[in-house]
C-alpha cells in the first residue's frame, strides 16, 4: 500500500520555491493594462502642465524644490513671501532622501519641472507591474491582473504622480519590498536579502517611519525559519513574517 506523501504543499504558482514564469496571455493582458495606465497618466500630465502651479510649487513640494535647487546652485536665499525652512542651521525639515533624488533629477534635466513628474509616471507604471507580480505570486494570475488594473486606473495614484513629491515613490517601493521579501522567503538567497535591505534603507531615507518595522521583520523572519515545514511551505506566511 502506498502511503500518502507528507511533503509540505507547494503553491500552484511556484516551482522549487520560485514563482512560475508568467504565461504569454498574462503578459498580453498586463500590456493592455499598462497601456491604459499610460494613457490616463499622459492625459492628466498634459492638463497639469497647463496649471498655474505647475512651476509655482506650494507646501511640501515647495520645500523639496527649494532644497534641491539650493544644493545645485549654492544659493540658499529664501524666495520672497515664503517661510525660511532653516535647512542650513537646523536638522532636516524633512527626511532628505527625496530631496537628494530631486537634486539628481534637476541636475540631469537643467531644473525641469516636467522631469520629476515624468519620473513619477514611470514609477507608477512600475507599480502596476510590481503589484501584478506580487498578486500572482501570493494568490493567482487573476489577482495579479486585478491589482494591476486597480493601480492603473485609481485616481489618487494618477494625481500624486503628477506632483513634485514623494508618494509615488513610496507606492512603488513598498510593494517592491514585499515582493522581494517574498522571493527571499522562498529560497533565502543572500542576493534577495541585500536587495531588500537596499529598498528598506532607501525608503527610510525618505520616510523613517518604516524603521519601526525592522524589529518586527527580524523577529518574524527568525520565527518563520524556526517554524517548520508548515510555515516554510506557505508563501503567504513566509511573506507575512518577512
Amino acid at each position: 500500500m502506498t502511503t500518502p506523501s507528507t511533503a509540505s504543499p507547494v503553491p500552484a504558482d511556484t516551482d522549487s520555491g520560485v514563482p512560475r514564469r508568467v504565461a504569454p496571455w498574462e503578459w498580453r493582458r498586463l500590456a493592455l493594462i499598462l497601456l491604459l495606465g499610460l494613457i490616463l497618466r499622459v492625459a492628466y500630465l498634459a492638463q497639469v502642465a497647463q496649471a498655474p502651479d505647475f512651476a509655482a510649487l506650494q507646501q511640501d513640494p515647495q520645500v523639496q524644490d527649494y532644497f534641491a535647487r539650493a544644493i545645485l546652485s549654492g544659493d540658499w536665499s529664501v524666495p520672497d513671501g515664503t517661510t525660511d525652512p532653516e535647512m542650513r542651521t537646523t536638522p532636516f525639515f524633512r527626511p532628505p532622501g527625496y530631496g537628494y533624488l530631486l537634486t539628481a533629477v534637476y541636475g540631469l534635466t537643467d531644473g525641469s519641472y516636467l522631469a520629476p513628474r515624468l519620473m513619477n509616471l514611470f514609477l507608477g507604471l512600475g507599480t502596476i507591474v510590481v503589484l501584478f507580480l506580487l498578486g500572482r505570486a501570493l494568490f493567482s494570475p487573476a489577482a495579479g491582473l486585478f491589482s494591476a488594473f486597480c493601480a492603473a486606473v485609481l485616481g489618487i495614484f494618477v494625481y500624486w504622480e503628477g506632483e513634485v513629491n514623494d508618494p509615488a515613490l513610496f507606492v512603488f517601493l513598498f510593494p517592491l519590498l514585499v515582493y522581494v521579501l517574498f522571493l527571499w522567503s522562498r529560497n533565502c538567497s543572500p542576493g534577495w536579502a541585500v536587495l531588500a535591505g537596499l529598498i528598506f534603507g532607501s525608503y527610510a531615507l525618505m520616510r523613517p517611519n518604516i524603521l519601526g518595522l525592522g524589529p518586527l521583520a527580524a523577529a518574524g523572519w527568525f520565527g518563520w525559519r524556526g517554524g517548520g515545514a508548515g510555515w516554510r511551505g506557505s508563501p503567504r506566511r513566509g511573506c507575512f513574517c518577512s
